[in-house]
């Protein structure tokens, strides 16, 4: 598999035995001493006064001190961090080895928007701090003549120090400036800049082939200013508080419900991010999911079988604005896999991880979509991957794939069972001697050895005719989206039960087989589709009766506005003739199936 790694962007050089090995780490797990300086001068003193450092000594002087790209009250500079009395080691890197060019260009263009544009000032300032400055100082003295060991950066990255080797983050240690001791700490000078590894989000942030989905995920970050958590410092002429230290809350309404923390160095996923060439196809094929209606009838009534708010009254919203939302939703909450759900292999083996993704007859993603295998068991590897190589992050892989192959039907549209037994999943009964039934469990006492078929926990939902009224049970399909299905019920004969058998006046048993119609409603009430009609339950055995092979919702109940029900049914009815003809007075329901419908079927 070593053939299937490369790294795009140029430093991303951890090693996959960390990559895949990586637990929750802090400082005090590494080789670090303290109290063992013993230099005269700070460090910022030392690099000062280095001929060879003048150049980041320059970048130092002028990079902000900031922990996000919100952090308004950074005063201090990384020049006056390094002067102060606390441990830190720092791996300079000399002149003529680094484009110190690119930085200093960097800090000029924010000094000329600071005034203009604020944010964009921070946020440039914060790449310098975050990518260079931070990437090359960590806090505490790390021991120099320890074996190879872990390192975590001030930026959070894990970088790897090797004293006998001289080496840092694999980029050559100068041997002649080398462990120069500080009063507050230790400088190493390397013959290179050390590689800025980059985690799942800041590729999307920085690499030009995901400017599309980035342009997304970062229009829907919604950055909070935390008072509590702030440091207030002194009232300005217009009384109002300055902060000295002001600490913000970043959410994000679109990636959040991902579950992926794919900006945490200390997690690790798998990633398949659709690039710009990706982008408008998984759009459309993921908007095909999101056909929303002109308006919804909501808040179920079961008292009068009936949606409460229609009308005048029914749910109206830009139906535009939620197929985008919810389409973005869609396709960026369904990109992140974690190697946590892979079983019976070692996690800590990046080739067996990476070709267990590839070969997989499924894949769960961070917010439970099963991804499919269709050619699972051929030896070819998903075609969810594109035939692409896997590019390495700090904290996984990413699949940047230039065609979007996810099928709905295998995907967002899963196979979904909904029991009877669970009073939730019916609207309403009427005609039944209860409001929603009885629920039986099938046990050695009770159970017809005659009849064959299992059913889940062996529980079913038996439903008896109140008198002459027709039963009639709706079905609520909660959640569904715009699409094809298959719908099917499981259904058992009522002598399933011993205590249900009937007898003729010469006490030999009546096998009738009750007989029911199926209709499909939307939340107007319309049918959809056709009606099926004298659907006869089999006698011998627990069946599953298709309804229909194929029948297409063109209307999405998924993702609608918070806090509004809405949702089509499923009407079983048993008319007041089917219940004479067959002198059947009830039907005995495990649950309703909806499937999508897929090529082979």
């Amino acid at each position: 598999m070593k053939n299937l790694f490369h790294n795009r962007i140029t430093g991303c050089l951890l090693g996959a035995g960390l990559l895949f090995g990586l637990s929750a780490c802090t400082d005090d797990h590494f080789d670090i001493q303290t109290g063992t300086v013993s230099g005269s001068k700070t460090l910022w003193q030392n690099i000062a006064e280095t001929p060879q450092l003048d150049s980041l000594a320059m970048i130092l002087s002028r990079a902000k001190v900031m922990k996000d790209e919100t952090d308004k009250g950074q005063k201090q500079t990384y020049a006056e961090l390094l002067d102060q009395p606390q441990e830190l080691t720092v791996w300079a890197p000399k002149n003529g080895t680094y484009n110190a060019r690119h930085y200093l260009d960097l800090l000029d263009q924010a000094d000329a928007l600071r005034l203009t544009d604020s944010v964009a000032a921070r946020e440039i300032d914060f790449q310098v701090s975050n990518q260079f400055a931070r990437n090359h100082i960590a806090r505490f003295n790390y021991e120099s003549v320890a074996s190879r060991q872990q390192v975590r950066m001030m930026n959070s990255k894990l970088s790897y120090y090797d004293a006998a080797a001289g080496t840092f983050n694999n980029v050559p240690i100068d041997p002649q400036m080398a462990n120069i001791n500080a009063s507050n700490g230790m400088l190493h000078v390397l013959d290179g800049m050390s590689p800025f590894a980059y985690n799942l989000y800041d590729y999307m942030e920085n690499d030009s082939m995901f400017t599309k989905i980035y342009s997304v995920i970062y229009a829907h970050e919604n950055r909070i200013f935390n008072e509590s958590s702030s440091t207030e410092g002194a009232m300005n002429d217009n009384g109002q508080m300055e902060y000295v230290d002001s600490v913000f809350t970043t959410s994000n309404e679109i990636l959040d419900p991902s579950l992926a923390s794919v900006s945490d160095e200390d997690s690790l996923y798998i990633a398949i991010i659709p690039t710009n060439n990706a982008w408008d196809g998984a759009y459309q094929t993921v908007s095909s999911l999101y056909r929303y209606g002109d308006s919804y009838n909501y808040e179920w009534q079961q008292s009068s079988n009936s949606f409460l708010y229609t009308g005048s009254d029914a749910l109206r919203f830009n139906t535009d604005s939620l197929t985008e939302l919810s389409t973005y939703s869609g396709i960026i909450q369904s990109m992140f896999i974690s190697p946590a759900t892979f079983s019976s292999i070692d996690r800590t083996d990046s080739a067996a991880v990476i070709n267990y993704v590839l070969y997989a007859d499924s894949l769960i993603t961070t917010n439970n979509m099963i991804l499919y295998n269709p050619l699972a068991g051929t030896g070819q590897p998903n075609p969810l991957f594109g035939g692409k190589a896997p590019v390495r992050a700090s904290n996984g892989y990413i699949f940047a794939v230039d065609t979007y192959t996810y099928d709905p039907a295998y995907t967002f549209i899963t196979r979904r069972e909904l029991p009877a037994y669970y009073s939730n999943n019916l609207a309403s009964v009427t005609g039944a001697t209860t409001d929603y039934g009885t629920m039986i469990e099938l046990n050695s006492d009770n159970r017809n050895p005659e009849v064959s078929g299992e059913v889940e926990d062996d529980y079913y939902q038996y439903f008896v005719v109140d008198g002459n009224n027709p039963l009639r049970i709706n079905f609520r399909l909660d959640y569904v989206y715009s699409g094809h299905y298959k719908i099917s019920v499981q259904m058992l004969p009522n002598r399933v039960n011993l205590g249900n058998i009937t007898y003729d006046n010469e006490g030999n048993e009546e096998v009738e087989a009750p007989i029911f119609n199926a209709e499909l409603f939307d939340d107007d009430g319309d049918r959809i589709g056709s009606a099926v009609n004298n659907i006869s339950v089999p006698q011998d055995s627990i069946s599953k009766i298709v309804i229909w092979d194929d029948i297409e919702l063109e209307k999405s109940y998924n993702s609608l506005p918070s806090g509004y029900s809405s949702f089509p049914y499923l009407r079983l009815t048993m008319t007041y003739a089917q219940q004479r003809r067959g002198n059947c007075h009830a039907l005995s329901i495990a649950k309703v199936i909806l499937e999508p419908v897929r090529d082979e079927e």
